[in-house]
């Protein structure tokens, strides 16, 4: 493992900005969620890993997202881009264009309909849940050599792509489709296990963090049933504690 606790920077959407930040808290890293133009560069300066989510985009926002994602790019630290609602609007398009033109991205995650959707297909989905649709494997590993990113496209099964290889990590829980912001969650996750990478190959660590956010998924329909709790307030709740739990075992010890 590299730092204790890496420090990641977050610009994402304020639907789910407090879930991601406790999660990574919970992972292991400490979050700083700053959007202004005026002061990204200097706050990426004193980050390990930079996550950008297009979630609720605006101009002000895209224009944070650049000056971050260059910055980071500059001083070699990890970004991550979480591409939400790709395709959706317009507008989203133009942003993902500029975006992918401008910053260097070490892994891409998103739902089927939003790697899709970078791969030009139309949008396919009422929202920003996958599409049934079947995406060619050339494809996507054509989209991992054209932005020099890790792909993690996720769904029932999630699927790590590189320029040549495909790996494939099942298992998880159908309650993730159930929960606001388990995606911004996830891509926060990534970011911080790549802040934390120590020089590993980031497609190795991606694979590891995929495989391991979906023990804790499993973990979480544990967690719940142990407490005799249903229902997705609750699986959120103990997702973050399953995670929690694994990495500040000794905290807990010593209450």
């Amino acid at each position: 493992m590299g730092k204790k606790e890496p420090l990641v920077h977050i610009i994402t959407n304020s639907v789910t900005i407090n879930d991601t930040v406790n999660f990574v808290l919970a992972s292991g890293g400490a979050a700083i969620c700053a959007d202004s133009p005026r002061e990204v560069a200097e706050i990426v300066s004193l980050c390990d890993a930079l996550m950008i989510n297009i979630g609720m985009p605006s101009e002000n926002k895209l224009a944070a997202m650049l000056i971050a994602g260059r910055r980071a790019n500059e001083i070699g630290i990890p970004v991550v881009l979480d591409p939400v609602g790709a395709g959706a609007s317009e507008f989203r398009r133009e942003i993902l264009g500029q975006l992918l033109e401008d910053v260097r991205f070490d892994c891409i995650r998103g739902n089927k309909s939003e790697i899709a959707a970078l791969l030009g297909i139309p949008f396919q989905s009422k929202g920003v849940e996958s599409a049934s649709l079947e995406l060619a494997d050339e494809a996507v590993h054509g989209l991992a050599e054209k932005t020099g990113s890790v792909i993690l496209m996720t769904g029932e099964s999630d699927v790590v792509f590189d320029e040549s290889e495909k790996f494939e990590i099942s298992g998880g829980s159908p309650l993730m489709k159930k929960l606001t912001g388990s995606g911004c969650m996830y891509s926060a996750f990534i970011a911080t296990r790549l802040a934390d990478a120590g020089g590993e190959a980031t497609v190795k660590v991606v694979r590891k963090a995929a495989a391991d956010y979906k023990i804790n998924t499993v973990k979480a329909i544990k967690l719940m049933k142990e407490r005799g709790r249903l229902g997705t307030a609750s699986f959120r709740q103990c997702l973050i504690d399953a995670m929690s739990t694994a990495r500040l075992g000794e905290i807990f010890n010593e209450i």
